[in-house]
């Protein structure tokens, strides 16, 4: 078990602070560590409840969970790639994942996709030992949704006197490739990522609409869903550069909004915190985060302590007081406060 490094009271004290009046710049302030060691610590996400953080290590390697108040770091797997993409699930009790697994000399031998219970630590394979699966989609009403060699599946919720487990899947689409499938909170539509590039589609896969294509050095990646399922965000390369998009669930319009990586939303749904780094062509070497409203008319710099950190992959806590990512300069994983200037 990993030392944390904050005491209780001392995070308690941080999270309280009282908030500046309210607009549309932002401010870290009162930065503290909340990982230990010199392991590198990426991709942390709040619990829906705000109460916990997970987090992943190098390339994404193993799954870990630790109480915002520092108490406990827990390990609930150490299976390669587990940590990309990972999502928690709406009752904070649970985290989605997808896993691989290995052969001898170290190359992907089989594919994985389980959810972790959290306080047991218990994992429930979902489906395991194929090929291919995509990462998975989750909304209370369908329950889990992925693509596994080219069949779209859905795998439901059940209770059991043993404890959560999930139903045999039910094939819904014989001819449904994907890398990656978000659901929307409703489940009535999926947002496909595969290698043609992004798609929204009902539930069963049919009647399909394409939002972006991917070019010849093109990649459009990293769904996020805003909040409040009107919309979501994705990254596509424009020459040497990464781009911000946004895109209407409605009507499918699209706005790039420029330069930006790592975008998260805010709660309210009508703001996302993203990074721009810079890097000597071997690593980053300075970084800093933007806020850009969903409409794409404004866009203010954040404002940073000039501590030398390099900061990556924010993510903000469901009350907007707070923010974590990983200082890449020392990979720990760091909590700020976030202020409203």
């Amino acid at each position: 078990m990993n030392k944390i490094v904050m005491t209780l009271s001392a995070i308690t004290a941080l999270l309280l602070l009282p908030a500046a009046p309210s607009s549309f710049a932002l401010e870290l302030t009162k930065t503290i560590p909340l990982t230990s060691g010199n392991e590198y610590c990426m991709g942390a996400v709040f619990s829906p409840d705000g109460t916990k953080i997970s987090f992943s290590k190098s390339s994404y390697n193993g799954l870990y969970v630790m109480n915002l108040d520092g108490t406990v770091i827990q390990k609930l797997t150490d299976e390669p790639a587990a940590g990309f993409r990972a999502a928690w699930l709406p009752d904070s009790k649970s985290i989605i994942y997808r896993a691989n697994t290995l052969d001898t000399m170290g190359r992907i031998d089989s594919r994985a996709v389980k959810v972790a219970e959290v306080s047991t630590g218990k994992k429930i394979s979902v489906i395991s030992g194929v090929d291919w699966v995509a990462l998975p989609g989750y909304s209370e009403s369908k329950g889990i949704v992925y693509s596994s060699n080219g069949k779209l599946q859905q795998s439901t919720k059940l209770i059991a006197q043993a404890g959560m487990k999930y139903a045999p899947s039910i094939i819904t689409n014989e001819d449904l490739n994907a890398n990656a499938i978000t659901q929307t909170h409703d489940g009535t539509k999926l947002i496909i990522e595969d290698d043609n590039g992004i798609s929204v589609t009902d539930t069963d896969g049919t009647n399909r609409k394409t939002v972006v294509h991917n070019g010849e050095n093109d990649l459009a990646y990293g769904v996020k869903l805003s909040p409040d399922g009107t919309k979501f965000l994705y990254h596509n390369n424009v020459g040497a550069a990464v781009h911000l998009y946004i895109t209407s669930l409605d009507t499918l319009k699209t706005l790039d909004c420029g330069q930006g990586f790592d975008g998260t939303w805010m709660p309210d749904s009508n703001r996302i915190m993203f990074c721009i780094a810079t890097n000597d062509g071997y690593d980053y070497t300075d970084s800093a985060f933007y806020i850009i409203s969903a409409d794409n008319t404004n866009r203010e710099k954040v404002i940073l302590p000039a501590d030398g950190q390099i900061r990556l992959y924010p993510a903000i806590a469901p009350d907007s007081k707070s923010v974590i990512y990983t200082d890449h300069s020392t990979g720990k994983i760091m909590l700020s406060v976030l202020r409203e200037k």
